[in-house]
């Protein structure tokens, strides 16, 4: 059995994040030869309140949504008839004026997306906060 394919199924998979509490688009069905469905879903992370690009505790939020968003895309894909899972974990967001990153942790099995989300989101968390401060230099 390949790592990338799942134990879980799509639908596991969108069951698994809407009950841990997660926001989700509708599926898209694809289109490609591969590319089966697709679910994404999100999480806001940080708020602003009185600081623009800060949280209440100081910590970077994005300047122009005044939030920090967890993205997970969950990608249902057939590769030479075999069946695989593959979720991309990101954070996007302006991290100094007008100045755009996007953040990834990809190619990561439907399994891992489950038992390491926690692992995800505060590495990619870290990963932010330390673009923010080379920035404030």
């Amino acid at each position: 059995m390949s790592r990338l394919e799942p134990t879980l199924s799509l639908d596991g998979m969108f069951e698994n994040f809407k009950a841990a509490g997660w926001k989700h688009s509708p599926r898209v069905k694809g289109t490609g030869s591969s590319f089966d469905r697709q679910a994404l879903f999100w999480k806001v992370l940080r708020r602003s309140s009185e600081c623009p690009g800060r949280d209440p505790s100081g910590n970077a939020v994005c300047i122009t949504n005044d939030k920090l968003s967890l993205h997970v895309t969950l990608d249902d894909l057939y590769v030479k008839g075999k069946h695989h899972g593959s979720a991309t974990y990101s954070i996007v967001g302006e991290y100094r004026p007008e100045m755009w990153t996007k953040l990834e942790i990809y190619g990561v099995s439907w399994d891992e997306a489950v038992e390491e989300r926690t692992r995800y989101e505060t590495e990619l968390l870290a990963a932010w906060d330390a673009l923010c401060a080379v920035a404030r230099v």
